[in-house]
């Protein structure tokens, strides 16, 4: 079987956002195929259907499967305080989060900065401290944040994950858009969780190819692109599913009863506890 790379973002955060219209792959010998967006939650291949056949499952470092979803604050808990704040993480655990979602950079002079956004010049809060707050109280999904440079990814994936593997801490992960992220993630600290981001409609079997080729724990799918068959084929593949950003309560119980495993919400009071 062969290996199926993502193709690299150009310009934005991750190859969805770079364009907003298509996802794209590469195959090894030049071949490229582009899957335009879902306009609905069906399947986007009606022949793909139950994968779980294909793929030996792998063995999940903790038990999220078949149990209740998990409650998973948006860059700490948007909804209620300023996002990627101290005071936003300590929100998420005011309201019984399961863990947050916070994002990272690597800037300039060489320091991990938390700022969804590129982070001026008065960004000070650092991978570090949030890392230090939530040991111990929060789960901590740490994505990977860069700008029109594949190297830069792959450099900002090695620079978290040399932290993250030193500190060795098991509540932590990374996510991200950039496949060089995730790659360079990879080398610094195989042990360390990873998760694909995608806000797009990947064919299945390509996705859940090159998901298992890279080692990947996760996939985190944008909730537009959330349907059963991709929980279930995932599932099948030994893949976790956390799905963003959730905040309609229809929509939270009906991933609820698709079996995803995590939710991301800017009001994770509305994903309902076990």
């Amino acid at each position: 079987m062969r290996k199926v790379h993502f193709a690299r973002s150009v310009r934005g955060v991750g190859p969805a956002e770079s364009t907003g219209k298509s996802f794209t792959r590469c195959c090894p010998g030049g071949m490229r195929f582009a899957c335009a967006p879902a306009l609905s939650r069906r399947p986007t291949n009606p022949r793909v259907t139950n994968l779980s056949g294909i793929f030996p499952p792998v063995t999940l470092s903790r038990p999220y499967q078949n149990r209740a979803v998990r409650r998973i604050g948006h860059r700490g808990a948007k909804g209620h305080a300023p996002e990627n704040t101290i005071a936003g993480f300590q929100k998420a655990i005011d309201l019984g989060c399961d863990g947050v979602e916070t994002d990272v950079w690597l800037t300039e002079d060489g320091r991990l900065v938390i700022s969804h956004d590129p982070p001026g010049p008065d960004a000070s809060l650092g991978l570090d401290e949030v890392l230090d707050f939530c040991r111990g109280k929060l789960e901590l999904n740490v994505e990977l944040k860069c700008v029109a440079s594949e190297k830069r990814a792959r450099q900002t994936g090695a620079r978290v994950t040399e932290m993250l593997a030193t500190r060795a801490d098991p509540d932590v992960y990374v996510s991200s858009f950039w496949w060089g992220a995730l790659e360079g993630s990879r080398s610094a600290g195989p042990a360390v969780r990873r998760a694909f981001l995608f806000s797009d409609s990947p064919e299945r079997r390509a996705l859940l190819e090159s998901a298992r080729a890279a080692g990947l724990w996760a996939l985190h799918p944008n909730r537009t692109y959330v349907t059963p068959e991709l929980v279930r084929d995932a599932h099948g593949a030994g893949f976790v599913v956390n799905a963003w950003t959730v905040n309609e309560p229809r929509e939270i119980a009906q991933f609820d009863k698709w079996g995803v495993d995590g939710i991301m919400s800017d009001y994770p009071e509305r994903v309902p506890r076990g």
